[in-house]
């Protein structure tokens, strides 16, 4: 697997909707590890034509470099692009910038790309996704900034609706394991519907673009409301014991794709909740049975659009922790979601607990912090948590420096001040 970062432009027609449809094409085959903010661009060169929207995605993918340069030229194609002037308008391209540590000087790819560093359009995004990147010459990615920062480059975001409002057709095209519905009471309950009628099997998922009776751990309600976040379920039917750590992994590959697409430091607050800012964005139930076979239907519920702060203190929404920012694409964050979790599945099935275990430390926000174990409304036990046991459990040093193994069972957690998760990691 190569890694290959892509730019992308557009100043024709529908600017924005270009680069999303787009990177969706690229992500259909390929993991975005990483997704630049837009940024609004003077043109260089050509006739006098508008402004551009640019931005740049870094993939990790399978493709060799000059597969990866006929595709991208296929899906400038299916935008319409027409090559008439030298620099003239577009309504899409995409050029390959760098791609490992590959050299090419060919007619069709110039690899790194030869005047990526004379383009603050392209200097800028790309900083943002590795910002100490180290270009040709030697030289750092912040040095060749400066000697173009005369050019006019500005960070955008679109004044409208977000651009995800097809997700249902969109995640269920060529998807046959993808049950696409506008409204049901719970992904999770329909999914065992499903499941006892002989409708569903391993791998099958249920989406939905609204929830009138979606829950979390505890019972808890989770607020589904339309258009606005991501209500997914999955079927797993293991070769294996279920145990905790499946709700460990799924936790991994949520966070994963976060990170990925927002840019952001997302974390997780033991046992299942997504944390951004100290604040709930995301929650994962994992519901067990037996019947006919033994199997767990993962639940997802993900606050992505609008804002709750106001409504409900201690829970968030993607786009609130990034204000200024062009709102994520749930078809997107959702493509990425399932590649991610089909690979983690995978490593729990195969029984790679400490590879689990080590990618969900890496997103633990609780490690180090003096919390409070609360069962119903009492606190049951105080300390500092140091981490989670091979099975998941949740350890905390007591006052008297004993090691108590917490099950997450029925109790919750919160900081010894009261606050639900800390700002930071």
């Amino acid at each position: 697997m190569a890694k290959a970062f892509i730019a992308l432009g557009s100043n024709l027609g529908q600017r924005e909707r270009y680069l999303r449809d787009a990177i969706r094409l690229l992500a259909k085959d390929n993991l975005i590890l990483g997704l630049s903010p837009i940024y609004q661009t003077a043109p260089m060169g050509g006739p006098e034509q508008e402004e551009y929207l640019n931005q740049v995605v870094v993939l990790k993918t399978e493709w060799a470099p000059f597969e990866l340069l006929r595709f991208c030229q296929s899906v400038e194609i299916s935008a319409g692009r027409v090559r008439e002037i030298r620099f003239g308008p577009r309504t899409l391209d995409l050029d390959i910038l760098l791609y490992d540590d590959h050299y090419y000087a060919t007619r069709d790819l110039t690899l790194p790309h030869s005047r990526m560093t004379l383009r603050r359009f392209v200097l800028e995004p790309l900083k943002d996704l590795a910002p100490d990147l180290v270009l040709p010459r030697g030289k750092a990615i912040t040095d060749y900034l400066a000697e173009v920062k005369n050019q006019a480059v500005v960070q955008w975001a679109p004044d409208g609706h977000p651009l995800d409002d097809d997700l249902l057709d969109a995640l269920s095209h060529e998807r046959p394991n993808v049950l696409a519905i506008a409204e049901v009471d719970s992904t999770n309950l329909e999914m065992r519907r499903l499941w006892g009628s002989g409708r569903a099997r391993h791998g099958s998922v249920i989406i939905s673009e609204e929830q009138t009776g979606g829950r979390g751990r505890l019972g808890r309600q989770w607020m589904s409301p339309k258009g606005t976040g991501v209500y997914f379920s999955q079927l797993v039917v293991p070769d294996r014991d279920l145990d905790p750590l499946l709700g460990f992994a799924v936790a991994v590959a949520l966070s994963e794709t976060t990170a990925a697409l927002t840019g952001i430091a997302p974390g997780i607050k033991w046992p299942n909740d997504g944390v951004i800012g100290g604040r709930k964005y995301a929650g994962i139930l994992v519901e067990a049975g037996t019947m006919p076979l033994p199997y767990a239907i993962i639940g997802l519920g993900i606050n992505v659009h609008g804002s709750l702060t106001d409504s409900v203190p201690t829970a968030t929404t993607i786009d609130e922790s990034r204000v200024g920012f062009t709102p994520i694409d749930r078809v997107l964050l959702l493509d990425q979601l399932m590649k991610r979790l089909d690979r983690w599945v995978k490593i729990w099935a195969a029984n790679d607990s400490e590879k689990i275990l080590d990618a969900w430390r890496q997103f633990d926000v609780l490690a180090g912090r003096s919390i409070q174990v609360w069962q119903g409304d009492a606190v049951v036990l105080q300390g500092i948590a140091v981490g989670v046991d091979e099975a998941g459990h949740l350890l905390v040093e007591t006052p008297n420096t004993q090691l108590t193994p917490v099950a997450a069972g029925e109790v919750s957690v919160r900081l010894a001040n009261g606050q639900y998760a800390p700002v930071s990691r």
